[in-house]
């Protein structure tokens, strides 16, 4: 593995989503490379210093679109710690569901907003042969889309060790991402959420499904694309 590769590579390593082989040709990578090194250099800084990074992330978010690709070293210390300030703001606004919060505000954000290359289905029956592979009933890929949006495309994705189905809803002009699975005790009864710099997170639990919403136009808008969710699942 080189160094552009790594820099590539580097959102799907954090999230966990590259196998382990591959994971383990990152670690090794980076163990031994000079112009690598930057990543233990930035974690130990970005987590030992209590500071307000709401602004910082947004910053670094921008600079990491931007960077040219000739900079290697610089574009990965960039990425890497997007993703570690997105997790220090999700820690600070709750510790048990922070992971969680963080890795799906970064597969929006990156998927979503960026708009970085990803297999998805948008045909809408396919859509709904998706939901039901993963235990989710198909009927409610459209009964969770709010007035005048649409499911515009699905995917199965990881935060971090669990698969969620990733569902893309679209007015024309807005989009949002709800991420649904089998539910488990990963989050408390009620609606929590947070916001992570441009991000907005919001995250139910219901008796058979677990649920995270995330948008980047308000965290209002986040509560109320979860309490529509919550009066359907």
């Amino acid at each position: 593995m080189d160094c552009d590769q790594l820099r590539d590579l580097t959102p799907l390593y954090l999230s966990g989503e590259l196998d382990e082989s591959r994971a383990a040709a990152f670690r090794g990578h980076l163990a031994s490379c000079p112009s690598c090194d930057l990543d233990a250099r930035l974690r130990h800084e970005i987590l030992s210093d209590d500071v307000d990074t709401t602004a910082l992330d947004a910053r670094i978010l921008a600079a990491v679109k931007s960077a040219p690709r000739r900079r290697v070293s610089v574009s990965i210390a960039a990425s890497i710690a997007a993703v570690l300030v997105i997790g220090v703001i999700a820690y600070r606004v709750s510790t048990a569901a922070s992971p969680l919060f963080a890795a799906a505000a970064l597969d929006h954000h990156r998927e979503v907003i960026d708009h970085q290359r990803r297999s998805w289905i948008s045909d809408p029956a396919a859509v709904e042969a998706l939901a039901e592979r993963e235990g989710i009933g198909p009927e409610l890929v459209s009964a969770l889309a709010p007035a005048g949006y649409h499911c515009d495309r699905a995917k199965v994705c990881r935060l971090g060790a669990v698969s969620f189905l990733h569902l893309v809803y679209s007015d024309g002009a807005r989009e949002f991402s709800i991420f649904l699975r089998h539910r488990d005790a990963a989050l408390s009864d009620r609606i929590e959420h947070a916001d992570l710099g441009p991000d907005h997170v919001a995250a139910l639990r219901t008796p058979h499904l677990d649920a995270v919403v995330v948008t980047d136009e308000s965290s209002e808008a986040a509560l109320q694309f979860a309490r529509t969710a919550a009066h359907i699942l």
